[in-house]
């Protein structure tokens, strides 16, 4: 009975120990967790990516063949509080144990901590046990945390970079410890120089790490290279290598920290292209955009608005058109918080109207690219917006464009399947530009499409008559409802009535407007 006992008692525990590691794992944390014989078996995939470790490599190995306790605080157990190294790499500096578990049951078999990583430390002593340079690894990963926030943000963000310029004869080929120790050296000056975090991501980049809101100019290069230059020429021997020192920016300049490795990448924008870069950022940093609202109408007279289509509408002099400022945001990285900017904008505008008027219950429909609207950040934050909303998901349309681009199909229908479940409704944008656009109808189980306006323009055109009669019946049999987009003429209101389609939006029957401006008009009514 007793080994009963203790056979369910270790499975009970190995259990709780699975529910531990799973939880952790795919945290945005540095999470490790080790059993009662100091054996790692967990590790959350950030830490991993960090210490360039796999899986594999780790679970189940002694947590000492990693990390050893330092000198400074010499402790008996890797269960207690205490600096250690994380021992393939040295010069990553102290690490922290945090946190250990105070789980009930779990606590004298297993420990959970979480590590922390400096990133820039220099001790007061000024010996060569400075602990200032990160691994590439980790230096890389602190460097994607500023451009994310910058990102997040739709700020600009600067850094100084300087490149070793390396011996291309084979004759005069170094290794990388030597190159290393040089880019050490230059990050200790420029460390001393302003005091700023300076991180070396590998051999052929270090970066400065600027305040937000300073620039890189000229003077803050020359300054950098002359102090570089005093240095070795106060110890009287030459510069290992030259060096070639650059501002680099972000989100401006890249997408991804890995961006700033490729020499190629800011000489690639000539300057126009840079300026509308700019311009397109600030725009977005400071919420530049008004939604204007078209309605989607019955085409019998006197019958209801279906729905507003919202429209952001640059704001300001010098403005550009929105296919043009999101592709732009889009090169620079910026899809996520583009999307997210404009859709609280979005939500705005239509509290603006549902607050003017006690009967307004309108639908209001949100543009988003499809393969945007797969990012599971992007619909988390939809959702939250919408609680602090007078909009109810109800009265939502999502808008679906580029359908065709999507890289997942599978990811898509399941996004769909989350809003929908969550009570907003999907229509398909643009359908009829592209030869995809039957299959679109049929796979996506959506509850509207659109008729692209290039097909209302000829609508009057006997044959496109026909294959659009063809395709509204499809529809019907779908249980989709159509819309046709760019409605300019008494005449193709006319087709279009002839061909069974009941709703519709274009400049013939309404157009894109302030909220301010729908609501006067129910007011009056």
């Amino acid at each position: 009975m007793q080994q009963d006992f203790l056979r369910a008692r270790q499975k009970a525990l190995q259990h709780e120990l699975n529910t531990l590691g799973n939880l952790y794992r795919y945290l945005n944390r540095d999470i490790l967790i080790i059993d009662a014989a100091s054996t790692i078996v967990a590790a959350s995939s950030q830490l991993l990516a960090k210490l360039q470790l796999l899986e594999q490599e780790t679970i189940g190995t002694p947590v000492e063949r990693w990390f050893e306790h330092t000198k400074q605080s010499p402790t008996q157990s890797f269960y207690q509080t205490g600096e250690v190294l994380f021992k393939p790499i040295p010069t990553l500096g102290a690490l922290l144990w945090l946190t250990p578990s105070s789980h009930e049951t779990a606590n004298d078999w297993a420990t959970l901590i979480e590590l922390k990583f400096p990133v820039v430390e220099q001790s007061s002593s000024g010996t060569d046990d400075d602990r200032l340079i990160l691994a590439p690894a980790q230096a890389l990963a602190v460097f994607q945390d500023h451009i994310d926030s910058a990102r997040e943000n739709c700020k600009s963000r600067s850094f100084l970079g300087l490149r070793p310029q390396l011996p291309t004869d084979t004759q005069l080929a170094v290794s990388e410890a030597e190159v290393m120790a040089f880019m050490r050296d230059c990050a200790l000056i420029l460390h001393s120089l302003w005091s700023y975090p300076v991180l070396v991501l590998d051999q052929s980049m270090l970066v400065v790490v600027l305040p937000e809101q300073n620039e890189v100019d000229d003077a803050h290069i020359a300054l950098a290279d002359e102090t570089l230059n005093a240095h070795w020429a106060k110890l009287e021997k030459p510069k290992p290598f030259s060096t070639r020192l650059s501002a680099l920016t972000a989100p401006i300049m890249g997408h991804t920290a890995r961006d700033f490795l490729d020499a190629e990448l800011q000489e690639s924008l000539c300057l126009d292209e840079l300026e509308r870069r700019k311009r397109v950022l600030e725009q977005f940093h400071k919420r530049g955009f008004l939604m204007h609202l078209q309605p989607v109408m019955t085409l019998t007279p006197g019958e209801p608005v279906l729905f507003f289509e919202a429209l952001a509408r640059w704001s300001g002099p010098d403005p550009m058109p929105p296919p043009v400022f999101l592709s732009i945001a889009k090169d620079m990285g910026l899809e996520a918080p583009a999307t997210k900017i404009l859709f609280a904008l979005f939500c705005d505008a239509a509290d603006d109207l549902i607050n003017s008027d006690e009967i307004a219950r309108q639908r209001f429909s949100f543009n988003i690219d499809a393969e945007n609207f797969t990012d599971t950040s992007v619909r988390s934050f939809m959702k939250s917006r919408l609680m602090s909303s007078a909009l109810a998901p109800s009265q939502v349309v999502i808008e679906l464009i580029e359908t065709n681009n999507v890289k997942d199909p599978e990811s898509l229908t399941t996004a769909i399947n989350d809003m929908k479940a969550w009570g907003a409704q999907i229509a398909i944008d643009d359908f009829g530009r592209s030869f995809s656009s039957l299959e679109r109808l049929i796979t996506i189980e959506a509850d509207i499409f659109k008729l692209d306006g290039s097909l209302t323009d000829r609508i009057e055109q006997e044959k496109l008559a026909i294959l659009v009669s063809k395709i509204v019946a499809l529809a019907n049999k779908l249980d989709m409802t159509v819309v046709a987009e760019g409605i300019e003429t008494e005449d193709q209101l006319k087709a279009l009535l002839s061909l069974g389609i009941d709703y519709g939006q274009g400049y013939f029957l309404g157009r894109p407007a302030l909220p301010t401006t729908f609501a006067s008009r129910t007011s009056a009514t």
